[in-house]
């Protein structure tokens, strides 16, 4: 827990809302949930004089943290996908104007998809490009279209996926996004 330590130090509330937020994402990251939406609430109170965009931002990525960790491991608990799901929606009717949106925007499509609701997620990421066409997670949107094209054997548009996933800055260095592209 060393991002919880450094939270600790004595440095400006801007660098430890840093070491503070790492801290509770690492948390969730270990499926901690109950203790990280206590200590949520906690780095909500202690951070408030800062400015509220910051914090909005933070508090944001936080809830999308949560509904991944639900998203991740819904093997083990169906209803987790619903919680993924709420919360996802919670962000992007919230907190419209933070990077946490598209990213919310970006795994609501993919938790569909994981559930085999194709014809809900596949809207949500075929449209997600035109919402965010500077969204860093573009390569992300793509590959994850291409794949669930490509397994519904939707052979074209599967080409077109990979194809602009390969025109991303991430997709430049991606060898495995460039092997299914020539495969498909």
């Amino acid at each position: 827990m060393k991002f919880k330590e450094l939270a600790q130090e004595d440095l400006p509330d801007s660098t430890l809302i840093k070491y503070e937020y790492s801290y509770l994402v690492s948390l969730y990251k270990d499926d901690l949930r109950a203790r990280a939406n206590d200590e949520r609430k906690e780095f909500e109170r202690r951070f408030r004089s800062l400015s509220e965009d910051l914090l909005k931002g933070y508090m944001a990525l936080l809830k999308v943290e949560e509904g991944d960790v639900h998203r991740r491991n819904y093997q083990m608990d169906q209803d987790r996908f619903k919680n993924a799901e709420d919360l996802f929606r919670e962000v992007i009717g919230e907190y419209p104007s933070t990077n946490a949106r598209e990213l919310a925007e970006m795994y609501r499509g993919y938790n569909y998809m994981m559930q085999n609701e194709i014809e809900e997620g596949l809207p949500l990421l075929r449209e997600f490009d035109s919402r965010h066409p500077d969204s860093e997670f573009l390569f992300d949107v793509y590959r994850i279209l291409g794949i669930v094209q490509k397994n519904n054997r939707q052979y074209p548009d599967a080409y077109v996926a990979f194809g602009k996933a390969l025109q991303t800055k991430e997709g430049e260095q991606d060898t495995a996004v460039y092997r299914m592209y020539i495969e498909t």
